[in-house]
C-alpha cells in the first residue's frame, strides 16, 4: 500500500510540471507571407520625411531596461523553460496594455521595461513556481514625433524610443538661423520643457544634450539668440550660439581652444557694436579675457605667431611696456619726435632722460590705433592726443601722414583707424608750458624753464591782484596731484598754478576797522552824556 501511494505522488508531481508547460506551449503566429516582387519604398510627402521602418532597428548598444519606457507597439518575448522550452511574443496594444497567456493583463504603457518584467515574472512564479521565466524586448515600437519651429519641412516624423533628437532634426531641414542649442522637447503630461543642446553633444560630448524621444513629443526649434564669431588661432573657427555663461570662455570652449601657433602674449581683439551702429574694437589681455561678456554679433580674433613676424612702431609720449614689446627702436626723425636719448621707460622730464620713447610692436591683422595705444601701455599725461598721426609707407618709398585724433577715438566718438604693417603711430607731446591762473594780473600760459621756481611763474603773470594771496597758491601737477605752493620745489611742464583770492580785501578790512572805531566812539560819547546828567 505504501508503494502504491509513492507511485501516485510521483505521478501527480510529474503532471503538475507538465500541464502548465503544455498550456503555455502555444504556437507562435507566423508572420504574414511577403510578396516576392519588391515593393517601392514609401515616398516622402510634402513637408515631411517618411523613411522606411521595415527591417531591424539600428541600436547604439544594449537597451537599458531600467530607462526604456514601454508604449503601444512594443513587442516582448516571454520565455518559459523547465521540462520543455517555449516562448510567446506579445505586443502592447493601443491602450497601453499587455496580455500574457496564463498570467493576465498588465498596464504596460509608460512603465519601464525592468518594472514590467519583474511584475510578469512575479505573477507567473506565483502560479508555476518550478519554471524558469524570462521577459525581453523583441522589437521597439515606432511612433510619430512632430518637428516644428525654424525648419523648412515641419510635420510628423517616425521615431522609436531609441531615436535621439540629433538624428531626427536633420530630416526637417533646419533653417540657417535655427538654434540647435536650445531645442525644446514638449512632452505630453509634463509641464516643463526638456532642453536639448545638439552642439553641446556633438562638440563637447555632453550626452545629456541629446535625449531620446517618446510618444507624443513635439520638438520645437527656436531661432538663434546670441550668436558670435571667432577666428584666428582656434581649432574650430566659426559662428557659435552662446547659451550658458555667454562670455569669451564659453566661446573658446566651443571653438576647441587655442591652437599650438596661438600668440598667447598678444591680446585678443573683440569687435562689438554699440549704440548708433558704431563698431568698436577692444584689445583684451588673454589672461583676463575669459569672463568678458559677449553680445550678439560680436567677433573675437586670436592672433597667430605668424602675425608677429610683421611689426609697427609707436613713438612719442607713451608709457611703454617693455615686457609686451619686441624691442626699442630709434625714433623716426621725419615723425617729428624730439631727438632725445631713449630709455625703456619714460622718466620725469625734469631729469636727464627723455620724455619720448619708441617701441616696436608686433602687427596683428585687424588692429587699430587704439589697440596700439593699449599695447604701448597708454599715453603720458603730457601727450597731445588730438595731434597724433600715422606715417604709412608708400610704394615709391615716401611716407604719407594720416591725422589721428586719439582723444576722439578713446572717447568712442569716432571710428578707429586700422593699421598696416610698417606703420608708425606718432603721439607728440604738448608744448612745454606752465599755466598760471586765478587771482593774478595776467593769467595764461608761460614757457617752461628749468631754472624758474614756482613763485617766479606768478611774477611772470604780473603778480597777484589786490585780492590775491600768492602764499596760498596751489599747484596741480600733471599727474593729478594737488599741492600747496610752499611744498613744491620744482615745476614740471604741464603743471597748473592757481592763486586764490583773499576772503576780505584790504579795503574791506579798513572799512570794517573804521566802522568799529565809529561805533566805539559813539558808545563812549553816549556814556559820558548819561553820567553828566
Amino acid at each position: 500500500m505504501a508503494k502504491i501511494k509513492g507511485v501516485v505522488a510521483t505521478l501527480l508531481a510529474f503532471l503538475t510540471a507538465v500541464e502548465p508547460t503544455m498550456a503555455l506551449a502555444q504556437a507562435v503566429p507566423a508572420p504574414p507571407p511577403t510578396s516576392t516582387s519588391p515593393e517601392p519604398p514609401p515616398q516622402p510627402t510634402e513637408g515631411r520625411a517618411l523613411p522606411s521602418t521595415e527591417g531591424r532597428v539600428m541600436l547604439e548598444g544594449n537597451v537599458d531596461p531600467k530607462s526604456y519606457i514601454l508604449g503601444p507597439g512594443d513587442r516582448l518575448v516571454v520565455e518559459v523553460w523547465g521540462v520543455r522550452e517555449q516562448s510567446n511574443e506579445v505586443e502592447v496594444n493601443a491602450e497601453g496594455r499587455l496580455s500574457v497567456p496564463h498570467a493576465g493583463m498588465f498596464a504596460a504603457g509608460g512603465e519601464k521595461l525592468a518594472t514590467l518584467r519583474d511584475t510578469i515574472i512575479s505573477r507567473l512564479h506565483a502560479t508555476y513556481p518550478h519554471l524558469h521565466i524570462s521577459v525581453t524586448l523583441a522589437r521597439p515600437r515606432t511612433f510619430l514625433v512632430n518637428v516644428v519651429g525654424a525648419v523648412a519641412r515641419p510635420g510628423p516624423y517616425p521615431a522609436t524610443p531609441l531615436t535621439r533628437v540629433s538624428s531626427l532634426i536633420p530630416r526637417a531641414s533646419p533653417l540657417p538661423n535655427a538654434s540647435t542649442r536650445r531645442v525644446e522637447i514638449r512632452r505630453k503630461g509634463r509641464a516643463d520643457k526638456l532642453i536639448a543642446d545638439i552642439v553641446g553633444f556633438s562638440v563637447l560630448g555632453d550626452a545629456s544634450g541629446d535625449p531620446t524621444l517618446l510618444d507624443g513629443d513635439v520638438v520645437f526649434l527656436p531661432v538663434r539668440d546670441l550668436e558670435v564669431e571667432i577666428s584666428g588661432a582656434v581649432k574650430r573657427p566659426g559662428r557659435y550660439e552662446l547659451v550658458r555663461e555667454r562670455n569669451v570662455r564659453e566661446l573658446l570652449e566651443l571653438a576647441g581652444g587655442l591652437t599650438s601657433d596661438a600668440a598667447t602674449s598678444q591680446p585678443l581683439r573683440l569687435t562689438t557694436r554699440e549704440s548708433g551702429d558704431r563698431v568698436v574694437v577692444h584689445s583684451l589681455p588673454q589672461a583676463n579675457a575669459g569672463q568678458t561678456p559677449l553680445h550678439s554679433g560680436d567677433a573675437v580674433h586670436i592672433a597667430r605667431l605668424t602675425d608677429l613676424r610683421q611689426s609697427v612702431v609707436v613713438e612719442g609720449a607713451i608709457v611703454g611696456r617693455p615686457g609686451q614689446v619686441t624691442g626699442i627702436v630709434e625714433p623716426d626723425r621725419r615723425a617729428g619726435v624730439t631727438e632725445r636719448p631713449l630709455d625703456d621707460r619714460p622718466v620725469d622730464p625734469s631729469g636727464n632722460a627723455a620724455r619720448d620713447i619708441a617701441l616696436r610692436i608686433p602687427f596683428v591683422e585687424g588692429d587699430g590705433v587704439s589697440d596700439l595705444v593699449v599695447k604701448a601701455g597708454g599715453l603720458q599725461p603730457w601727450a597731445d592726443a588730438s595731434s597724433a598721426y600715422v606715417l604709412r609707407p608708400n610704394p615709391n618709398g615716401e611716407r604719407s601722414r594720416i591725422p589721428v585724433d586719439l582723444a576722439v577715438i578713446s572717447s568712442r566718438k569716432g571710428q578707429d583707424v586700422p593699421i598696416q604693417p610698417g606703420d608708425t603711430l606718432v603721439v607728440p607731446s604738448r608744448r612745454e608750458s606752465v599755466v598760471v591762473g586765478g587771482a593774478v594780473q595776467h593769467p595764461g600760459t608761460f614757457s617752461y624753464s628749468r631754472n624758474l621756481h614756482p613763485v617766479d611763474y606768478i611774477t611772470l603773470a604780473g603778480g597777484p591782484t589786490r585780492s590775491g594771496v600768492a602764499g596760498s597758491a596751489q599747484v596741480l601737477k600733471r599727474t593729478g596731484v594737488r599741492k600747496d605752493i610752499d611744498k613744491v620745489n620744482e615745476i614740471d611742464p604741464g603743471d597748473v598754478i592757481s592763486v586764490p583770492e583773499a576772503t576780505l580785501t584790504t579795503a574791506e578790512w579798513m572799512t570794517f576797522v573804521l566802522l568799529f572805531l565809529n561805533l566805539a566812539l559813539s558808545a563812549a560819547v553816549l556814556i559820558i552824556t548819561v553820567r553828566h546828567y
